[in-house]
């Protein structure tokens, strides 16, 4: 099995910070393969534990098993030069689709559009961008959404003008 497998079995399992592993070695698989734990761990600014429970989380034996699936499929690259593109895109819908079936997503569907309105936080500067994203897109719907800024004192304002019954006095411009 390749490591993007292992990793979608388990993805709703993860944290923030195996997720940030994740990302990691992703984009550094071929170095991963001749790194120790250690090192990947300082790489990626977590413990060498963090490193070993993500590596069982994701239902492998330990870190070395996690090296030998990336060294694997290293050789595997190596010998399929040819790639199906048009299966390797319809196996990824298909992905998408059964992990997005898994998650219920019709009933939270079904709760955004129940809402008189939708309001958006966000942590931080990446978070504010698919925020604004994601209002345009509301927006296209019909649906009135707010995106309340990242900065605590202001959410704080925010809230106040905020009814019980969800609406909103006042406007952001």
């Amino acid at each position: 099995m390749r490591f993007e497998e292992y990793v979608n079995d388990h993805f709703d399992a993860l944290n923030e910070t195996e997720k940030l592993i994740v990302d990691f070695i992703l984009k550094n698989r071929l170095d991963v393969v001749q790194m120790s734990i250690s090192e990947l761990a300082q790489k990626c600014l977590v413990s060498k534990s963090s490193v070993f429970r993500f590596s069982k989380k994701i239902g492998l034996d330990g870190f070395n098993q996690l090296k030998f699936v990336l060294r694997d499929e290293q050789g595997t690259i190596r010998q399929e030069p040819q790639t199906n593109f048009l299966e390797a895109t319809t196996q990824a819908v298909t992905n998408a689709t059964q992990q997005f079936q898994s998650l219920k997503m019709n009933d939270i569907y079904a709760s955004l559009h129940k809402a008189n309105d939708i309001y958006i936080y966000s942590t931080g500067w990446e978070q504010e961008i698919i925020s604004e994203q994601l209002q345009r897109n509301f927006f296209l719907t019909g649906e009135k959404v707010y995106v309340l800024p990242a900065a605590v004192d202001e959410l704080n304002m925010a809230l106040q003008r905020m009814k019980p019954d969800g609406s909103f006095n006042g406007h952001f411009v």
